[in-house]
């Protein structure tokens, strides 16, 4: 489902989309180079970026962050891209009124009021429960919790609890949500399970989708963040030591694609994935330019 299919549906529907679950998931700016950029040779592949300290920005965030033209900032940045791609799949699946399971917390409101079992489609159940009146003009402080119990949908095993707030609900084409999770756990077979901790802030005004989506890597993504065919599309904001940065993906896979990583003033660091095990790093500061390779 995308955004502009989302729509008001019974409590029957609501229940089947919960418990069967749902499908779902720029071009990089040409670098004037003056004078013409310097190569320092191949550098060591960095190591993904960890956790971020302090708290991660708003996902429109301006950057504040001055970049250098150094082969340091160049593996700086380089290893956020990659730190980025490593969480962006629990960033796509958050985004766009989307959340664990892939159930639309669009749809939630006609929940509110309820308060019930549900069987997932291959084992286990979500429990459902809430506060407030549902869908009602003026709508605000009502609130709705999932708690997943061994939630198996088509061999994917969800546990923990998913909480949701409504700020505001005049119909379904007006309304605002917070929901949060915390260690959420999704279990697959044949790859390692994930622990899901973040928050998503989502706004619908006439019509007009705008979600945040911020979770425990210091990361805030915004919407429309996807993750098809292993191709990651989509931007986030965090934190440099020093400031904030913003992160613009393109079709980034595991052999190849590009990425921005945009300072202030115009300053920026383009990588672009050259093999599963080269990248071309081209940081611009003050309309100078220089390439670093990493790998080989």
């Amino acid at each position: 489902m995308r955004k502009s299919q989302i729509s008001a549906v019974s409590t029957a529907a609501l229940l089947s989309v919960l418990a069967t679950g749902c499908g779902g998931g720029g071009e990089s700016p040409v670098v004037d180079v003056a004078p013409p950029a310097q190569s320092v040779g191949s550098l060591q592949v960095p190591a993904a970026a960890g956790v971020r300290s302090g708290t991660a920005p708003a996902a429109n965030a301006a950057p504040t962050y001055a970049m250098q033209n150094t082969a340091g900032e160049a593996t700086q940045a380089l290893a956020e891209v990659l730190g980025g791609y490593k969480e962006a799949p629990a960033a796509a699946d958050g985004s766009e009124f989307r959340g664990p399971a892939g159930a639309q917390w669009a749809t939630l409101a006609a929940a509110l009021g309820l308060s019930t079992s549900l069987n997932c489609a291959t084992s286990g159940s979500i429990t459902v429960s809430s506060s407030g009146a549902g869908l009602v003009s003026g709508l605000a402080g009502s609130s709705l919790k999932l708690v997943y119990n061994a939630c198996n949908i088509a061999g994917v095993v969800t546990n923990g609890e998913f909480n949701m707030v409504f700020s505001r609900y005049t119909g379904i084409n007006d309304f605002a949500y917070t929901s949060s999770w915390n260690n959420l756990t999704v279990t697959q077979a044949g790859q390692a399970t994930k622990t899901l901790s973040g928050t998503q802030s989502c706004t619908n005004a006439n019509g007009a989708v705008s979600c945040n989506y911020s979770d425990t890597t210091g990361r805030s993504w915004a919407s429309g963040t996807v993750m098809a065919n292993a191709l990651l599309t989509g931007r986030y904001a965090t934190n440099f030591p020093g400031g904030v940065v913003t992160v613009n993906y393109s079709n980034f896979g595991a052999v190849g694609g590009t990425a921005q990583v945009l300072g202030v003033n115009g300053s920026m660091a383009v990588i672009t994935r050259n093999s599963a095990t080269k990248f071309t790093v081209v940081v611009t500061v003050g309309g100078l330019s220089s390439n670093y390779v990493f790998g080989a």
